[in-house]
């Protein structure tokens, strides 16, 4: 808002910080049209204060109910957008696991971006080459060790973690009772 427009009008008490006197003196000298003439102008112009506290009640209102529609806006813009980039990554992982030939399992270890997921699966396809030669990479199973090394040499740390769960899963220990 303007400065100009957050003025408060000085009310009337204000006004009667002048002595009694002198104010007596000049509604004194306005006689009784005066007197009726000041009393009505005085009365507007707390109607008109009250009229303008309203409205600007009203302005704000409206101004924070804009407000209120523009960040709903914004946050509906921001999942959208983390809606299409997952989207994104997702379609980019499986496009790069349909073209190295990896299996679903293998597919769940590609995370990053796409530089990152190529690089671990071109690392994943060329264990399966050296795991099957024969078979090249037709949607074979590799030796979980050579995933885990070629997770761990790509530097994806989640794909590594990954594997190790899922090497501890089939190792089903189970407590010895005592």
């Amino acid at each position: 808002m303007d400065p100009v427009e957050n003025k408060e009008i000085p009310d009337e008490k204000a006004e009667q910080k002048a002595p009694e006197g002198q104010e007596a003196k000049s509604d004194e000298t306005l006689g009784e049209p005066g007197k009726k003439a000041l009393e009505s102008e005085r009365n507007a112009r707390k109607k008109a204060e009250r009229e303008n506290r309203d409205l600007k009640a009203k302005l704000q209102a409206i101004e924070d109910e804009g407000k209120s529609e523009l960040e709903k806006a914004a946050e509906a813009r921001q999942r959208a957008e983390a809606e299409a980039s997952a989207a994104n990554e997702e379609l980019t992982r499986e496009r790069i696991a349909r073209k190295y030939k990896l299996n679903d399992k293998d597919t769940a270890l590609l995370s990053g971006d796409a530089e990152a997921m190529t690089a671990l699966a071109s690392r994943l396809a060329g264990t399966y080459k050296e795991i099957m030669p024969d078979e090249g990479n037709s949607s074979p199973i590799p030796d979980e060790a050579a995933a885990l090394k070629a997770a761990e040499e790509a530097g994806d740390t989640g794909a590594a973690m990954a594997l190790k769960v899922d090497k501890l899963d089939k190792m089903s220990i189970r407590p010895v009772k005592s």
